[in-house]
């Protein structure tokens, strides 16, 4: 969750880095630049690379210099490049700093093939984010890389941050990774005591950074908590005396989303292939979850989508991957949810459910009520990732964009990230024109799934929909930790209470009205994805009662934690996210602080029944709801 005075990390929609990192990160290398260096060998689609590298520069390094390295000699670069900068590139043989900034990584690509660490990808439709060496001083560089100019083009706005390397098949994450100053790896196992040492700086780090750590729980419950962790780190040896990071993370997992904030988390992940996945069982099936329970969405044999799962062997779904949800952080239920549905190949695997398992009973629910028992067979990774849901929620893909309705007087707004840059300002400005220009009525605004960026990108939007004053939040507390003095020169302030958390006020503010102020009336579609500061825009519609929602309940609170410091555990180097704010929705309620945001019409599967068939049925359903509105 980015909110407002936060550095320029965040503003990228970043993490910001916490003071003992000891890895890499791109937050910490892109606040050492200097200057903003593009080379892109092909000439197809480069001249939209070039403005959009230029724009990225005007807006986040407005003092930095511009250098275009395509044909400069080495000369002329070693003098120019003598500290940090950022490079945008492509996967091309004539990239030469890609080629001196990989070097160190033994990152290259060879055969069509990206080879990186232990892992390779076919080179198409990549992008590679990560930290090099600069091949003309000491300073480590950020470098983005696409295979193809336009590949490049809004490369930023995937997330990255906390981490030193990154791999993305278009918008789609497929690795990422963390090494230290060396370019090393991470270790695989630890000693207890290395392990123990780990787990006390992950407390000490709560402790001195979240504003609230036992809003949610008890003293008694949280010291349990702590001997509960060392004792089952003790219970994890193997015959060596030694853990893996593997069983470090599984252990802390649970110990970081103890506290119900979902900013407040893990963020050890592994890339899942054949050689990670050799022994794993997947079961035949995806599923999503909406209105308290979970439907399958694709299935191994196919005709059981879009029916409820209700046990496996005589087991309820829910109580099923328990171990799973209590280890995803988050306030409530359907977040916490939504967190494995989201990466559910990586949750099978951690959990390792299916893994001795050869056949099981699936119970699922039929049309009528009734329950249906199937037998069925786990599946390898390779034939689990094989699945596609075809039926369900069915959010919308892709990025920021508006599509007509109903002969084009229904404008369905699309925007599934509040990553800030001012070129998605310009394209949120340029999309208001069109629904004037278009004399569109109505305006459905669609953040299902959206988990969040910058506040100040959900105020860009809402002054087209609100003429008076708002405000994203009424108050904000803070924790004034050393982490948080260190970094900010806005806090700096108040560094004579150091450990106190403060709390500050926000006036409503009005805005200039634009000049394409939407005069109609406008929807929101939610979810239980919808979280941070997607949460906090559908706070925003609903206070200042903007329009009508309609969904299913948000992932995020009006009242939550957020804005995070990324840390790395001293021998693990496990990524550790812990929230140093606190904040108030516009018009605080009770309840606030225990549920999200509850749609004005709740869906149903009732509701969405005759819908069914639709590629969109929440949307179909809302569509259909404004024309009868309108009748």
């Amino acid at each position: 969750m980015i909110r407002p005075a936060t550095a320029i990390c965040a503003i990228l929609g970043l993490l910001v880095p916490g003071v003992r990192a000891e890895d890499l990160t791109i937050n910490e290398t892109l606040g050492a630049v200097r200057c903003v260096v593009y080379e892109l060998p092909e000439a197809e689609g480069r001249a939209e690379a070039v403005r959009f590298v230029r724009s990225f520069r005007d807006h986040f390094f407005g003092g930095a210099e511009l250098v275009n390295a395509l044909g400069m000699e080495e000369a002329e670069l070693r003098e120019k490049l003598t500290g940090g900068f950022v490079l945008f590139t492509t996967l091309h043989e004539g990239s030469r700093l890609l080629q001196a900034a990989a070097e160190p990584l033994g990152a290259r690509v060879e055969e069509g093939q990206l080879r990186l660490h232990d892992r390779q990808f076919a080179a198409h439709d990549l992008r590679l984010i990560f930290v090099g060496q600069s091949p003309y001083s000491d300073a480590k560089v950020a470098v983005y890389a696409g295979s193809t100019n336009e590949l490049v083009v809004d490369i930023n706005n995937r997330f990255h941050g906390p981490r030193s390397a990154y791999v993305f098949r278009k918008d789609e994450s497929l690795w990422e990774g963390s090494y230290d100053e060396e370019f090393r790896f991470p270790r695989t196992s630890l000693s207890l005591a290395e392990a123990v040492a780990d787990a006390t700086q992950l407390f000490e780090d709560l402790e001195r950074i979240h504003p609230d750590l036992l809003a949610k729980t008890s003293a008694q419950d949280y010291l349990a908590l702590r001997r509960e962790v060392v004792d089952e780190l003790g219970s994890r040896l193997d015959e060596e005396g030694r853990l893996s990071v593997k069983d470090l993370a599984w252990v802390l997992y649970r110990a970081a989303a103890f506290f119900q904030d979902g900013h407040t988390s893990i963020h050890w992940r592994q890339s899942l292939d054949a050689t990670v996945a050799e022994g794993s069982r997947f079961p035949p099936f995806l599923v999503e979850f909406r209105g308290g329970a979970f439907y399958l969405t694709a299935s191994r044999p196919e005709g059981l989508e879009g029916r409820e799962v209700v046990t496996i062997d005589g087991v309820g779904f829910e109580e099923l991957i328990r171990p799973a949800l209590e280890r995803c952080s988050g306030e409530i239920l359907p977040f916490r949810a939504s967190r494995f549905v989201n990466r559910q190949a990586f949750w099978w695997w951690f959990t390792g459910v299916f893994d001795e398992v050869d056949e099981f009973v699936l119970t699922r629910r039929d049309e009528r009520g009734q329950l249906i028992h199937i037998d069925l067979q786990p599946v390898s990774l390779e034939e689990f990732q094989e699945l596609r849901p075809v039926s369900g929620g069915r959010r919308p893909s892709g990025g920021t964009r508006i599509e007509y309705l109903d002969g084009g007087r229904i404008g369905h707004f699309v925007y599934p990230s509040f990553l800030r840059s001012s070129e998605e300002m310009e394209r949120i400005d340029r999309l208001f024109d069109e629904l004037r220009d278009r004399g569109v009525e109505e305006l459905i605004l669609d953040i299902r799934g959206n988990g969040g960026g910058s506040s100040s990108m959900g105020e860009h939007i809402f002054q087209y929909l609100h003429e008076g004053p708002f405000r994203s939040f009424s108050t904000i507390r803070v924790r004034l930790s050393p982490d948080l003095l260190e970094r900010s020169e806005y806090w700096r302030q108040y560094a004579d209470l150091e450990g106190l958390v403060v709390t500050e006020a926000l006036d409503e503010v009005r805005r200039e009205r634009p000049e394409a102020f939407f005069e109609g009336r406008a929807t929101l579609l939610v979810d239980n994805g919808t979280f941070s500061s997607a949460a906090d825009f559908a706070t925003m519609f609903r206070d200042y009662q903007a329009g009508e929602i309609i969904g299913f309940e948000t992932g995020g609170l009006a009242t939550s934690f957020g804005d995070v410091f990324e840390l790395t555990l001293a021998h693990s180097r496990i990524p550790v996210g812990v929230s140093h704010k606190q904040f108030f929705g516009p018009r605080p309620r009770p309840g606030d602080d225990r549920h999200g945001i509850l749609p004005d019409v709740p869906v149903t599967e009732e509701l969405l029944r005759p819908f069914a068939q639709e590629k969109d049925p929440l949307l179909a359903f809302a569509v259909e709801r404004i024309r009868r509105r309108g009748d």
